[in-house]
């Protein structure tokens, strides 16, 4: 029975590398079927664990790193899982590979909202209350046209998604105005806005190359990290 199946398996995984073209495949579609289901998932799994596994899409594109490394950081690991298995149970959530699909809609409002924008923060703050895992920590954001549309929508509980064992993300429903800058270096408890529309709050100090607009920070950041613990977390933003 267990070569039966194993024979089934192989002519599947064979019908996948011959039957589906190219230019189907999609961010996350590891069998390359086209969608993104838990066999992708398992995929990827098992391309963590055995650098030897072959996954189909290695089989169909030269691109495969491109469709499987969902979270951009350069490697196939536990977390490029872990995002497709969020994104199999939430179809409207959006992996950090995929395009911004609201780009097309919202261009004219948030060119509109941008030229609003100063090129500087300015010294005056505002200050908020972040509370997860109950922990509250004060926070000051900065007085920029982001962090005001921020401020202006609290109070806000936002399911965040973990991502790279140093931040929570959440992608908001409307656009912010944007002022991107080359930070060059995160702070733990920095609040960030990557892209037009989604909020970061990093809970671990580093380097990066990526741009953002400040948000604000948290004043005192210690024990950050315990309260937003290592996979999704309910945060709380009030004033």
């Amino acid at each position: 029975m267990k070569k039966i199946i194993t024979l089934l398996m192989m002519f599947l995984l064979l019908f996948n590398c011959v039957s589906v073209n190219a230019d189907e495949l999609v961010y996350g579609d590891a069998d390359g079927d086209g969608v993104i289901t838990i066999t992708d998932g398992v995929q990827i799994l098992r391309k963590v664990l055995s650098d030897d596994y072959i996954m189909p899409v290695e089989n169909m594109t030269d691109n495969y790193m491109d469709i499987v490394d969902v979270n951009r950081d350069g490697d196939i690991t536990s977390a490029d899982c872990a995002i497709v298995l969020q994104k199999i149970l939430d179809d409207s959530y959006k992996m950090p590979c995929e395009p911004d699909s609201t780009t097309e809609t919202t261009t004219e409002t948030t060119t509109a909202l941008t030229t609003e924008v100063t090129t500087e923060t300015t010294t005056e703050s505002l200050n908020i209350e972040i509370s997860a895992g109950g922990r509250t920590f004060n926070a000051t954001l900065y007085d920029n046209p982001s962090a005001r549309a921020f401020m202006a929508q609290l109070p806000l509980t936002l399911n965040m998604s973990e991502l790279n064992s140093n931040e929570k993300y959440y992608y908001m429903d409307n656009p912010y105005p944007v002022n991107e800058q080359e930070v060059g270096h995160i702070n733990a408890g920095d609040l960030m806005l990557y892209g037009n529309d989604c909020i970061v709050l990093f809970y671990d100090s580093f380097d990066t190359s990526y741009e953002y607009t400040p948000l604000g920070y948290i004043n005192d950041p210690d024990g950050l990290a315990n309260a937003l613990g290592s996979g999704r977390v309910s945060v709380t933003f009030e004033n």
